[in-house]
């Protein structure tokens, strides 16, 4: 698990680890709205489009949904499909948002 503020932290330090959005294509846009360069794959869309993160494969990637449940269950998908660098973020955008940091609604 991540908790929002280190991610924060490494968003700030320049590490920029993929952030993926595993939350509805409404829910993205939203009332919560999204982390900014965030790339959205709906939790059941995501075993079709896997291929899409191959590129990503040796960087770290940061989870998130509303909270951390469709998080984790993407994080055991992309675990089995060989997946490494994986980070749960804690409580996700709920989390986020309590925390007062900038979303992008669009």
């Amino acid at each position: 698990m991540l908790e929002v503020s280190d991610l924060k932290i490494r968003l700030e330090s320049g590490e920029r680890p993929l952030i993926l959005d595993v939350r509805s294509p409404e829910e993205f846009v939203g009332k919560q709205g999204h982390i900014d360069q965030s790339l959205n794959i709906p939790l059941d869309l995501l075993e079709d489009r896997i291929e899409e993160l191959i590129p990503f494969m040796d960087r770290p990637v940061a989870i998130v949904c509303c909270t951390h449940v469709r998080s984790a269950k993407a994080a055991q998908l992309l675990t089995a499909h060989g997946f490494t660098d994986l980070s749960v973020v804690r409580n996700g955008m709920t989390a986020w948002i309590s925390a007062k940091f900038s979303v992008v609604r669009d």
